[in-house]
Order: C-alpha cells, then structure tokens, then sequence
C-alpha cells in the first residue's frame, strides 16, 4: 500500500497539537506560578515557549522557526532525560517530546 501524501499537513499539525498537549499537561501549571527559585520553573517555560515557537513556526513560509524550535525541544528533553535520572518511567516520558522536536528539526514544514 502506498502512503497518502495528501494528508501529510494534517499529520504535521497532529504532532505540533500533541507536543502542546504534553506542554500543557506536564508544564503549564509551573510556569504559571512565576516562581523563579529553582530550575523547575525555567525548564518549564522554556517548554511552553519552545512550543508556542513550533506551533507558531507552522504559520509561517520558512522552516527555520519550526526547525529551531524542534531542535531546542530534543535538546531540553536529552538534557532531561540525563538530569533526571535514567529510569525507564523519565526516559519514556521525556523520549516522546525528543522524537517530536527532532522529528521537526529534520523536517521543518515540508508538506
């Protein structure tokens, strides 16, 4: 069976709403608290903003937004992966938002 490359926008826009989901779900209600002491707070809104940055990058022509934006994602989640420990339960949860960031930082907003 051969792919449906008319639907590929559509799959695009999917991952970028699932990346906002886990931002909202895992990060909102830190950065919401604006409390500066510790690096739960920043790590936190560098992943709303980092977001936001993604799903703004899928408005725009160029695919530099998008592909700044995934890259900054990968990295924050590899350098959480490592500063949280390696346990299966922390690799998983912060392996989804490394696949989506990579994901965009390979591709940009190729249709």
């Amino acid at each position: 069976m051969n792919p449906i490359k008319s639907i590929s926008p559509v799959a695009s826009w999917l991952l970028r709403i699932a990346m906002a989901v886990y931002a909202y779900v895992n990060y909102f209600d830190t950065f919401m608290t604006f409390s500066f002491n510790g690096p739960g707070y920043f790590i936190a809104a560098a992943f709303v903003v980092f977001t936001f940055m993604l799903l703004a990058g899928g408005f725009v022509k160029k695919s530099q937004t998008t592909a700044l934006a995934g890259l900054l994602i990968a990295a924050l989640s590899v350098f959480l992966m490592v500063y949280n420990g390696f346990s299966a339960d922390k690799l998983l949860m912060h392996f989804i938002p490394f696949s989506l960031g990579f994901n965009f930082l390979a591709k940009g907003n190729q249709k």
